[in-house]
């Protein structure tokens, strides 16, 4: 359901920047250290993981950001516009039940491939058996990231992001150390890692875990009907955006095969996991912020929209320049010889990495503002034009230079798109105030 708007009077957009700002710097501290630790440690990792490796992992990756979408139905969405905390909480544990009854289901249609003997054809040399454990964690963390955001605990968020990375460096390490190749070791980092924010997060939580094992069945089964239209739009819609996600490293492993597929999942691991960590830092104060202009003062929000949005543009160029300069050199001299060419295809990236970075902290506007039919509109169509572009790769039998370069345009022109969409519906929504009289 769409916040309420109303309009008290405009504050500039650079003064409720700074506030967010503060709270970025708080959730920043944590994220730096965090992905410091994990940067440092990549040298080493590339070292103890093959290519085949790195490949295998990235599939499972892709596979995990689609099924995060059903892992809770959505609700995890709906905890940023839960009334008050006790509402948020609820929710949370409306999560939690969740993702327990999906990940049950998802083991009905593994067992199936299974016993086709499928498996290896789907998922190469990792069992499909990783997803179900996969799926549960990281519905739970992104339901768990959400409360704190709900409830202003940035510190929370930041303790919570450090126990991820950290838990993930250590675990990735000690497999790789133990097992020649490293096996599914980046696998069990991932799960291990993200129980590991999960339970930090909890811990932060108004009375702890004791509360949520008070479950009242009735009462969740109304709190899922009053927030029914995030399982009804916004799964869908979360398909289609993930869904696209999806399509490129697994076609990338299906078609070019595991070694490839592993250099694009070091440049993934390199650039795209730091750089997500760091635009879910800004989209969660972002999305504490907006929502609260929303509700109480609709006209300030188009300064602090525009104002947040000039700031990332402004950040992101100079290291997209110098991705595209340094990253064949780079990448051989710090990941070793066998990576050079991991190195061409983060060149061939930079642009798309600058858009995710402008776009990033502004890509939950949409969602906060109710306004899930026009997301679910984008995803479609940013889902079409990725099949589309794959659909001629396959048909001209075009390599992997071709693929991420037609990947990387597609996303250029869909996360501009964004901008421009978010931007329209709030001046819409200002605009439609200001024509019933309010001052403006």
């Amino acid at each position: 359901m769409p916040p309420a708007i109303d309009v008290t009077g405009a504050a500039p957009g650079p003064a409720r920047l700074r506030g967010m700002i503060r709270d970025v710097g708080t959730l920043m501290r944590g994220t730096l250290v965090a992905q410091g630790l994990g940067l440092l440690l990549l040298p080493i990792l590339s070292r103890l993981y093959t290519p085949a490796s790195f490949g295998a992992f990235g599939f499972y990756q892709a596979a995990i950001l689609l099924l995060t979408v059903i892992a809770c139905m959505r609700y995890d969405q709906a905890i940023l516009t839960a009334k008050d905390e006790r509402e948020a909480v609820a929710l949370f544990q409306l999560c939690l039940v969740v993702g327990l009854a999906m990940a049950a289901l998802l083991l009905v249609p593994i067992a199936l491939v299974d016993a086709a003997g499928l498996e290896r054809a789907l998922s190469g040399a990792l069992s499909p058996y990783w997803l179900v454990p996969g799926m549960l964690v990281s519905g739970w963390t992104l339901a768990a990231n959400a409360a704190l955001t709900r409830l202003g605990d940035f510190k929370g968020a930041a303790a919570s992001k450090m126990a991820q990375a950290g838990a993930n460096s250590a675990a990735s390490l000690a497999v790789g150390l133990a097992v020649p190749g490293g096996g599914p070791g980046l696998v069990l980092a991932d799960q291990l890692s993200k129980l590991a924010a999960t339970a930090v997060a909890v811990a932060r939580l108004p009375g702890g875990i004791a509360p949520l094992f008070r479950v009242d069945p009735a009462a969740l089964v109304e709190l899922a009907r009053r927030f029914g239209d995030f399982p009804r739009l916004s799964v869908l819609g979360g398909l289609l955006n993930n869904g696209g996600s999806f399509l490129t490293p697994a076609l990338v492993y299906w078609l070019y095969g595991a070694d490839t597929a592993g250099q694009f999942a070091l440049v993934d691991r390199t650039i795209s996991l730091p750089l997500a960590l760091i635009i879910v830092t800004f989209s969660q104060a972002f999305s504490s912020h907006y929502a609260r202009l929303l509700r109480e003062d609709a006209r300030a929000a188009k300064p602090y929209f525009a104002a947040l949005v000039r700031m990332a543009a402004l950040a992101g160029l100079a290291p997209m320049l110098l991705g595209l300069v340094l990253s064949p050199y780079a990448f051989p001299l710090v990941f070793g010889a066998q990576w050079q060419e991991a190195g061409i295809f983060a060149q061939l990236l930079a642009v798309m990495y600058y858009s995710a970075l402008v776009v990033g902290p502004v890509n939950t506007a949409l969602i906060v503002a109710g306004r899930l039919r026009w997301q679910l509109g984008w995803e479609f169509v940013r889902l079409v034009l990725l099949v589309a572009m794959w659909v001629g790769v396959i048909g001209l039998g075009l390599g992997p230079l071709w693929a991420l370069g037609g990947y990387a345009a597609v996303s250029v022109l869909v996360n501009f798109a964004y901008i421009w969409l978010a931007w329209t519906q709030l001046r819409r929504a200002v605009g439609a105030i200001d024509m019933f009289g309010e001052r403006r």
